[in-house]
């Protein structure tokens, strides 16, 4: 092969390797079943490498009402929805804090769910979701907080109230 072709072979391996190399990174998010809402990639705690695949792995396989999370808040996002949705366990079942409407509902949302058969209805995605930009630092430190609150008022109304007593007078 002459210097012009070995020069044309590893400009092309150059090119492919700066356009591929990103998009092969640029996964922030995976569609979870049944209802195709996306998990994020992008946290080390939501979703861990897999040490094998050396990929990041969601902690959960799927989210349905009885998805038991082992780390709260988790993120889904329906990406028609301006704002992610902040997952929580309850006694019964999973729950989410809706940003919008400020309050904690069961999961899942109505629109996720055919009104006729009471079955998942799936987002339909569009093809490129995946590579969607991750939440933004600044959004989640304002709402998670306020997720917090709401969640903790609405499944534990009187922790502060039962902290005080045991603090003064421990059963």
């Amino acid at each position: 092969m002459s210097r012009k072709g070995m020069i044309f072979v590893c400009l092309i391996i150059a090119i492919f390797s700066l356009i591929l190399a990103p998009s092969a990174q640029s996964q922030n998010w995976a569609a979870l079943p049944p209802y195709n809402t996306l998990w994020p990639l992008w946290s080390p705690i939501l979703s861990p490498v897999d040490a094998t695949t050396q990929l990041p792995t969601p902690i959960v396989s799927s989210l349905s009402r009885f998805t038991y999370l082992p780390y709260q808040p988790a993120i889904a996002w329906d990406p028609y929805m301006p704002y992610p949705w902040f997952l929580y366990n309850s006694p019964f079942g999973l729950v989410y804090y809706d940003v919008l409407q400020d309050f904690i509902s069961m999961w899942p949302p109505i629109h996720l769910i055919n009104p006729l058969t009471f079955a998942p209805a799936p987002i339909a995605l569009p093809s490129n979701y995946a590579a969607f930009a991750p939440v933004s630092s600044i959004f989640l430190s304002e709402y998670v907080p306020l997720a917090n609150e709401a969640y903790t008022d609405e499944y534990f109304p009187n922790a502060f109230l039962l902290t005080a007593i045991q603090l003064v007078a421990p059963f």
